[in-house]
């Protein structure tokens, strides 16, 4: 049998800060999360715009980028929160 080690001890301590400090944090982590995925959409939106824009000129490279958008969107964004209300 092994016993627990230091670092096992200090990992049940109770930490300094209070519980409206660390949702805070998380708050603002779940916020810079959601905003990463937003600029990586939009970034592969603008290279999905410029690859159609180059091989088909006008309204078709308009179209294709508009899906890819809603896809985008459609997939990371309202899937997951539609999800998210149907569990208990």
């Amino acid at each position: 049998m092994t016993s627990r080690s230091p670092r096992d001890e200090s990992e049940f301590q109770r930490d300094d800060r209070n519980l409206a400090e660390l949702l805070q944090e998380l708050r603002a982590a779940n916020v810079m999360a959601i905003c990463g995925l937003v600029s990586v959409g939009l970034a592969i939106s603008a290279a999905v715009l410029l690859v159609t824009g180059f091989v088909d000129h006008g309204l078709p490279a308009v179209l294709v980028t508009a899906l890819i958008v809603c896809l985008f969107g459609g997939l990371w964004f309202v899937l997951p929160l539609t999800h998210r209300h149907g569990r208990p």
